[in-house]
């Protein structure tokens, strides 16, 4: 992202970039590694707990992260269709973890895991979309808009179910899934937000779960 001088002087904005860039670094690294970790845990020691859902977690947070330190290297990732495959990836992860979690029929969560992989798709191949009218654009981001308001409605309920049902670990992904919606509902509060050091709102909800 480039910020206009009138924010500051050309060193201040450069280190507001550079701070950004470092951090963002960081926090991408971290999820890798966190991403690693959990594999392991889901492969080799072959635990109960939807460990491979939590490590594509990590690996949707690492690429949804990124865009500023590959920037840096001279990658156009941010706003590229596999930086937004993976921050829908955040959501498809959290379906997958909270579905197996609070231990919802079958149906039930492969349906949801179905839809997150749809939406996933959809977004890489979005630039393949005729889109010659400003109307197919605009559908689509109303999906799009549909589907986060769905998600964060199916991450409550679930958790409100289990939590009902005295699943273990479940009041923890009912607060999880109202983190998740009061992230989605800044979102869509504040369209033109634009963090100048953080993450959005999406990401960082999901490093809170």
């Amino acid at each position: 992202s480039v910020y206009p001088p009138a924010l500051g002087s050309p060193q201040a904005v450069d280190g507001v970039l550079t701070v950004r860039s470092q951090l963002h670094t960081a926090a991408a690294a971290l999820a890798l590694a966190l991403a690693l970790v959990c594999l392991a845990a889901g492969t080799l020691l072959r635990f109960a707990k939807p460990y491979r859902a939590l490590s594509l977690l990590c690996l949707c947070l690492a690429g949804a992260t990124a865009g500023p330190a590959l920037h840096g290297l001279g990658l156009a990732w941010t706003g590229s269709p596999g930086q937004r495959a993976c921050y829908y990836g955040i959501f498809l992860a959290l379906l997958w973890t909270v579905g197996r979690v609070c231990s919802l029929p079958k149906r039930l969560r492969y349906a949801a895991c179905g839809v997150g992989i749809a939406v996933c798709a959809l977004v890489l191949l979005q630039p393949l979309l005729p889109a010659e009218r400003a109307g197919t654009l605009f559908a689509l981001s109303a999906l799009l808009g549909l589907y986060k308001i769905l998600s964060a409605l199916f991450l409550l309920g679930a958790g409100a179910w289990a939590v009902r049902r005295g699943k273990r670990g479940s009041a923890a992904l009912l607060c999880g899934g109202a983190i998740f919606a009061g992230a989605l509902l800044m979102d869509r509060l504040l369209p033109v937000y634009e963090p100048v050091y953080g993450g959005w709102f999406v990401e960082l909800a999901g490093w809170a779960i």
